[in-house]
């Protein structure tokens, strides 16, 4: 159903392909509750009525009942028609000058979408008064550790021209590379004109709260990492520093939602899919527009929650009422296996918050590579596109 995005989202949709068999095949997914695979990040990471007459006009009908009120017409009227005698026949239309013609009003401005942004002008960053980084993989040292993270830069990026930036946090279990094949986020990162971060976590994991693994265990200090990222590429790239979003999936989507509490100062949206909040949420620096995605079969993180992770229920009343959005839901898209809800914002101070429901849907990226063994996939949203066209119509973050 190509058509399906568009009604919902107002962008085409482009449909992804399967994995590679060689691709999926070296995944070694377990449930958030076995122990991680084993340590390793690839070297080489790279309305008016028809008849025209008002009332005014009917007060002026009402004054002839008939052709002898004519008789009536004063002085002052029969000056009109003398003004007619000054033209003798069509011809002297022609002698009118521009004096004589009533001046044109301008038409309005156009008024923008209901759906769009406000109008604010690009934060640019440091990164804009340079030479552009390429992309690749870059590395970092954080925390004692060398960490790493993949960069692409879109296909047609002007040197000095602000771009948005998405970061795509994997799984766990899964490198940056195999997640990045899964979303195929870079394909919309040319169309759309955004830089795409994909980083790597220790022991391929995100340390999100209650989830998971190495970095959950060792505690590993990923808030600060992902912001130090931000700060490489806002240095080695021109960057609107005020729309950078953040995106993740499972583990990730767990890590998405504490960078929303913990550095929300950071962020203009969050989007997570498979990945409910884990974490204490104490008071986040602002409201974070938040979409999530998640199916109701995932045998992984279960859509009812489990341990320390809320349900994705429970996640999204608590996003409302964090972000004092609105308390009523509009359903924005309800096809097939998939429904869609939205909580708008009501004011400047508030945020959105949306949520798509997969009807039998197991640990999978909607519409992305599907993982063998995790469950159904769906091909009536594409989860990548869904997720940027919610990024494109948020507001720039506030302050920059």
């Amino acid at each position: 159903m190509p058509g399906a995005l568009s009604v919902a989202y107002g962008l085409p949709m482009r449909r992804h392909t399967v994995l590679r068999s060689a691709l999926v095949a070296s995944l070694s997914i377990t449930p958030a509750c076995l122990e991680p695979a084993p340590d390793g990040v690839a070297s080489d990471v790279d309305d008016a009525d028809d008849d025209g007459i008002d009332d005014d006009d009917d007060d002026h009908i009402d004054d002839i009942d008939d052709l002898d009120d004519l008789d009536d017409l004063d002085d002052d009227d029969d000056d009109h028609i003398d003004d007619i005698d000054d033209i003798d026949d069509l011809d002297d239309l022609d002698d009118l000058d521009d004096d004589d013609l009533p001046d044109e009003q301008p038409d309005p401005p156009p008024s923008p979408p209901p759906d769009a942004p406000p109008e604010r002008g690009p934060v640019r960053s440091d990164g804009c008064g340079g030479e552009p980084a390429t992309s690749g993989s870059r590395a970092l040292r954080h925390g004692g550790r060398d960490r790493s993270y993949l960069l692409h830069v879109p296909a047609g990026a002007v040197a000095g021209a602000p771009l948005p930036v998405v970061v795509n946090l994997h799984g766990r279990t899964i490198t940056a590379e195999v997640h990045e094949g899964l979303t195929d986020f870079s394909a919309t990162a040319d169309v759309e004109g955004f830089i795409l971060i994909t980083p790597q976590g220790v022991g391929r994991t995100w340390n999100g709260g209650a989830c998971c693994g190495e970095a959950m265990e060792q505690n590993i200090d990923d808030v600060s990492f992902i912001a130090a990222v931000l700060d490489d590429v806002e240095g080695a790239l021109c960057v609107d520093s005020a729309r950078v979003f953040v995106a993740g999936m499972s583990n990730g989507g767990y890590m998405t939602y504490r960078l929303a509490c913990e550095l929300a100062e950071r962020f203009a949206g969050a989007a997570s899919v498979a990945g409910p909040t884990a974490v204490t949420c104490d008071a986040p620096a602002r409201p974070v527009p938040v979409f999530h995605l998640h199916g109701t079969s995932d045998n992984i993180v279960p859509y009812n929650g489990f341990g320390g992770a809320m349900s994705v229920e429970g996640t999204t009343a608590d996003w409302v009422e964090r972000n004092s959005a609105s308390q009523t839901a509009e359903v924005t898209f309800d096809e097939d296996d998939v429904s869609c809800r939205r909580w708008a914002a009501v004011d400047a101070d508030s945020a959105e918050v949306r949520l798509c429901r997969i009807d039998g849907g197991g640990h999978q990226w909607p519409g992305g590579g599907t993982i063998p063994g995790l469950g159904r996939n769906t091909d009536t949203i594409n989860a990548t596109e869904a997720i940027w066209a919610f990024f494109a119509a948020q507001p720039s973050r506030p302050g920059g």
